[in-house]
């Protein structure tokens, strides 16, 4: 998630946290900034920490997103592989190492969020709500799913 996103499209995405353009165009094209007024100092995410909204931005395939998901995909990680990464190192590779990004995608959908009777029961709406939090871009979600599901077996 590199949050390179202009004042219009921080209004559009993020309307609460951006309700005028004048605030929006404060933090236009500032990824850090943007990073830190979006997930830094929520407690909801374990971001408790200066920079925590920048270092734990969604990352890896499914955008794992906030200190609490990362602290437990690395614990979960480095049990189940015997590994020593550190959360910092686990942030950084999430964003730039694809076997990191598979690992991740794959724990928070089966493990962390438990959809794989969902994925059965062809729920789709459900996975996309726990997953994204809400239904942004739900119409090309549906679309690209029943596309993979006609090629994938």
């Amino acid at each position: 998630e590199n949050l390179n996103y202009s004042a219009a499209a921080l209004r559009r995405t993020w309307p609460a946290r951006f309700p005028t353009d004048e605030i929006a165009a404060q933090y236009h094209r500032k990824p850090k900034l943007i990073a830190e007024k979006v997930y830094g100092g929520r407690k909801d995410l374990g971001n408790t920490q200066n920079g925590d909204g920048w270092l734990f931005r969604g990352a890896g395939w499914i955008q794992l997103t906030g200190r609490n998901n990362h602290t437990r995909f690395l614990s979960f990680y480095n049990e189940k592989f015997k590994q020593k990464v550190t959360l910092s190192q686990m942030a950084d590779l999430l964003r730039y190492d694809y076997k990191y990004a598979a690992h991740s995608a794959c724990w928070f959908f089966a493990i962390a969020a438990g959809l794989i009777p969902y994925a059965i029961a062809d729920n789709m709406k459900h996975i996309v709500k726990r997953i994204n939090g809400g239904y942004n871009g739900m119409n090309d979600r549906v679309r690209l799913y029943e596309l993979a599901k006609k090629h994938i077996v």
